[in-house]
């Protein structure tokens, strides 16, 4: 027989998209029956997070390798502590996770390889005035071929030396941030007209921002499967 992969004490993610409750927490599982699955209720900084019945969920099992589900809060419930109470999905997903969900995209972007370290262990600070317009002036454009909430993958004309640091703008997502590069491969004959895949992590990204972004990958993906086109 089959191991039901959602099994009570096991630990998942609920991801909240949208609303005043919008983020990623950590939960384990506390009872799986017919219609639905109770967790406990997250908690951050002493306090639970109530997510209010009828909001949409993504939850995913934590790992390297597992299942990720779409699901919905029912109610709120009491067993000793604070539970919630979700759907029970029809059919799971099972994913090997890179760290983050990746969206293919093809998306115009533009970017600066910096000359020095930038301050603030490597957070973007607005620019302004005669900054912006100096760093203008060192812009590159590229085309992004995947976005998650670690990183991006870009098609760039020329070379870019690994362990270099970028400003990278994304407009289409939203993203000002330093990132660092991982790695840098030609493109296949097939692509060898896009010049270089390039592969880049964010740097010294806030959790707020690197949630913000997660939640947009995860928009965009249920809008493409409502297309078919995912």
């Amino acid at each position: 027989m089959k191991k039901e992969p959602i099994q009570p004490g096991c630990l998942w993610k609920i991801i909240v998209i949208d609303g005043p409750c919008a983020g990623i927490y950590p939960t384990t599982v506390d009872a799986v029956d017919e219609g639905t699955v109770t967790v406990a209720m997250p908690i951050v900084k002493g306090a639970f997070v109530k997510i209010p019945p009828g909001t949409p969920v993504q939850v995913e099992q934590l790992g390297a390798v597992g299942y990720s589900f779409e699901s919905v809060v029912l109610r709120e419930t009491y067993s000793g502590v604070p539970l919630l109470v979700l759907k029970k999905p029809t059919a799971m997903k099972r994913v090997q996770r890179r760290g983050f969900v990746r969206l293919p995209t093809f998306s115009k972007c533009r970017f600066c390889v910096l000359e020095q370290e930038p301050p603030g262990g490597g957070k973007a600070e607005p620019l302004t005035g005669r900054e912006l317009s100096r760093e203008s002036e060192k812009m590159c454009e590229a085309r992004v071929c995947d976005v998650s909430g670690g990183g991006l993958g870009l098609f760039v004309r020329r070379p870019i030396d690994v362990g270099s640091r970028m400003r990278v703008f994304v407009p289409g997502f939203g993203i000002d941030a330093i990132a660092e590069v991982v790695w840098v491969v030609p493109c296949s004959e097939e692509e060898k007209e896009k010049g270089f895949r390039v592969g880049v992590r964010f740097v010294g990204m806030s959790e707020s921002e690197r949630t913000r972004i997660v939640g947009l990958i995860f928009k965009e993906q249920i809008r493409l499967r409502k297309m078919g086109l995912l």
